[in-house]
């Protein structure tokens, strides 16, 4: 069993609601980034991340958010949310605060469901094995049995979203009996695309590695991308963006990054 962690953000007062028949609906837009080479890095991942929710901020308008680690404890994640747009949540001074080698941000878009902070992503839960942050788009057609299962365990919600779902069902270990020494990250994702066959991607952070999951189906978009530095001719050429390598991630996958070396 998972309890919600904190975030270092005001939040505001509102009345958690959940109706069957008008469940939770959601469209964003998930993104992830993990710093290669060694570690601590010069490399300003919030700002990467920020940048990438700009380009996804078509997927969502109605909150924003990201979490970043050092990748160096299980205890510590940094931690900004708030309503409305990218660039009406992320300023100079929540910019700082976020520090770190490895992060994840998301967008937010439901087309039924209150528009509420409690609401906003990524989502960031305490587990028995440290930290765990999650970014999901998309929604689970099986939700209200999930959502029965879980509420008949003893464990709590706190809201009506599929997200919370998905991070309830991660956050215990799977059924299978997979985990000797520590959560089974691979084998706890399994267990959940066992459970929810369709639709959405999500980018999950945990400790220094990233997982980038899709339903089997593929019915949401997630791709994976490498920044490459520019070469000397291209800054001559006041080149601003480098070289994007970028390829789509498949259907029925649960991809790890991690990159810690350069790349070849």
């Amino acid at each position: 069993m998972a309890t919600a962690a904190p975030a270092t953000s005001a939040t505001t007062s509102s009345e958690v609601k959940f109706d069957e028949e008008h469940e939770l609906r959601e469209a964003c837009g998930v993104f992830g980034c993990i710093a290669s080479g060694e570690w601590p890095t010069n490399l300003d991942v919030s700002h990467i991340t920020c940048l990438g929710l700009v380009a996804l901020q078509h997927r969502g308008q109605e909150s924003a958010g990201i979490v970043t680690s050092q990748g160096e404890s299980l205890k510590k994640f940094a931690v900004h949310r708030g309503m409305g747009l990218v660039s009406n949540v992320f300023n100079e001074d929540s910019m700082t605060k976020l520090k770190g080698n490895l992060g994840v941000g998301h967008t937010r878009y439901s087309t039924t469901g209150g528009s509420e902070h409690e609401l906003a992503q990524p989502f960031v839960v305490h587990t028995n094995h440290g930290l765990l942050a999650i970014a999901h788009n998309g929604e689970l057609v099986n939700a209200i049995n999930l959502r029965r299962q879980i509420l008949n365990k003893g464990i709590g919600l706190t809201t009506g979203s599929d997200s919370e779902l998905i991070m309830q069902i991660l956050s215990q270990p799977p059924p299978t009996g997979e985990e000797e020494d520590g959560p089974n990250w691979p084998a706890r994702i399994r267990h959940l695309m066992s459970l929810t066959p369709t639709a959405y991607s999500l980018i999950m952070m945990y400790d220094d590695t990233i997982y980038a999951v899709r339903d089997p189906f593929g019915n949401r978009p997630l791709s994976i991308g490498v920044l490459v530095p520019p070469s000397r001719n291209q800054r001559q050429e006041q080149s601003a963006a480098g070289v994007r390598r970028m390829g789509g991630v498949l259907g029925i996958v649960c991809l790890q990054v991690r990159q810690r070396r350069p790349l070849p």
